[in-house]
């Protein structure tokens, strides 16, 4: 009889535990969802750890990107594409709308293999590869305003700013889904900047008529209070 009590007594508490085994995976399992999250979102942006402010002042940007020229990088192995393509929609270069659509660019590139595809498309280019050179940034995106594709160790982005004196650089990063416009330290790019610098030029060139629209003032003799948004003027294409 005392023999039948002790294994109902030890069944009873192999059971308990089992039960509570079960609810400390059930209650884990969250954090656990969590983790994977986290790690899902740095596969899908790696700048998530190191991301740049968000600039509350995207009027006052050399190179004005709008939102219909920004381009999500949609794979999360586009981003060298996804930055041609925005600097390409910018600089009004047909041959370069729809760059992340094709069957050639939906993975990774580099300096080399997207030369060899904007050499296949006709486009004209001009890049950089030495950490010791910022001529084309200083030409492209401080003097001409066209934005520049950089690079940094495993990603691709767009630089729509660069001012030494502030200390500042501005971009976009085509894998934060909202494609806002970003602010580093000059310090902080120099960290992570790889020595990449693309830019791209169209057939026809708009970009000058497109700064020089945004930099005309417009003033209203009947009413001084009047102040014209950016591109008020539109000049022919």
């Amino acid at each position: 009889m005392q023999s039948k009590k002790a294994s109902f007594f030890l069944i009873s508490v192999c059971t308990i535990l089992s039960f509570s085994l079960c609810f400390l995976v059930v209650a884990k399992a969250p954090n656990l969802q969590s983790v994977a999250q986290v790690s899902h979102e740095k596969i899908t942006n790696p700048v998530a750890n190191f991301e740049g402010y968000e600039d509350d002042d995207v009027l006052n940007v050399m190179v004005p990107i709008p939102m219909k020229d920004r381009v999500y990088n949609k794979t999360g192995i586009q981003c060298v594409w996804a930055s041609l393509e925005c600097i390409g929609r910018y600089a009004e270069e047909k041959k370069l709308i729809n760059l992340t659509n094709d069957s050639e660019c939906q993975g990774y590139s580099s300096p080399s293999g997207s030369a060899r595809k904007l050499m296949a498309l006709n486009v004209k280019f001009e890049q950089t590869t030495s950490l010791s050179d910022k001529s084309l940034i200083l030409k492209a995106v401080v003097k001409e305003k066209r934005g520049v594709l950089f690079g940094i160790p495993g990603h691709a982005m767009v630089m729509v700013h660069y001012d030494e004196a502030k200390g500042i650089i501005k971009y976009i990063n085509n894998s934060d889904k909202e494609l806002k416009v970003r602010t580093w330290t000059i310090d902080e790019f120099n960290r992570r900047w790889d020595g990449w610098i693309c830019a791209v030029y169209a057939d026809v060139d708009h970009i000058p008529n497109k700064w020089l629209a945004s930099t005309i003032k417009v003033i209203d003799m009947e009413n001084l209070n009047f102040l014209a948004p950016k591109n008020y003027i539109l000049f022919p294409k």
